[in-house]
């Protein structure tokens, strides 16, 4: 073998060594990416989340945050004579299975509360919505939503 020879060989094995290592470097990071998404795609799938875009996570956000300021802020109601207001009574039912906006429809429904999202949006927000007990309760169409989620959580 020849100087010459072994200068082209070297030179080969570097020059196929710095080929094989881009297509290292580049494919291996696609490979990566594609292992954490299926990772993350998998977790999400068994933790049963949803993910939003920031754009739509910001509208829920303000919708949320409109609910909130009209649950602070109480009705306006109309000027009504005292034998004119009707109270409303109701022996409410939950059953294993119901959920909080649920109970708000059948609230609403007859007539104890005005606005069902109102009432679930007030059951979320103080972490009431889990604490809901099953069984019968009598509620009125003049208790206020701390206190029909008084009678439900106790």
């Amino acid at each position: 073998m020849t100087t010459n020879s072994v200068r082209a060989f070297s030179l080969g094995v570097i020059f196929s060594t710095a080929i094989l290592s881009l297509v290292y470097f580049f494919t291996a990071d696609q490979k990566e990416v594609e292992v954490i998404k299926n990772v993350i795609q998998d977790y999400i799938k068994s933790e049963d989340l949803v993910v939003l875009s920031k754009q739509e996570y910001e509208e829920l956000k303000s919708k949320n945050d409109k609910i909130e300021e009209q649950s602070e802020t109480p009705p306006k109601e109309p000027n009504k004579k005292q034998d004119e207001i009707n109270i409303y009574t109701y022996t409410l039912t939950i059953q294993a299975g119901m959920n909080s906006m649920d109970i708000a429809d059948l609230l609403e429904k007859e007539n104890i509360i005005e606005n069902a999202n109102e009432f679930d949006a007030y059951l979320t927000d103080q972490n009431l919505n889990t604490s809901i007990q099953i069984g019968s309760f009598v509620l009125n169409s003049d208790m206020s939503f701390q206190s029909i989620a008084d009678v439900l959580t106790n």
